[in-house]
């Protein structure tokens, strides 16, 4: 994630020293790799939003990983497949 810099700037944020990827969505299956679910976080922020889940959401820096979405569903049909 060279040149970004922390999308949350919570109180303590570095800005753009020692960024890391946050996976909103989780690292199960497709989401790993998924870069449209990455958002940059500095480490302190990172440690916030790994903390406080609730307040992730609620700022849209994390997606419950409840939700259905089409990666899930094609993760969900293969697996079925192979146990089938």
């Amino acid at each position: 994630m060279e040149g970004k810099t922390c999308a949350a700037r919570f109180e303590g944020c570095t800005f753009s020293s020692n960024v890391t990827v946050h996976h909103s969505k989780g690292r199960i299956g497709k989401n790993l790799l998924d870069t449209s679910t990455w958002i940059p976080l500095c480490m302190n922020c990172h440690r916030i939003v790994e903390e406080n889940p609730k307040l992730a959401k609620e700022l849209n820096l994390s997606a419950s990983r409840l939700e259905k979405t089409e990666n899930d569903k094609t993760d969900q049909d293969e697996l079925s497949k192979r146990i089938g």
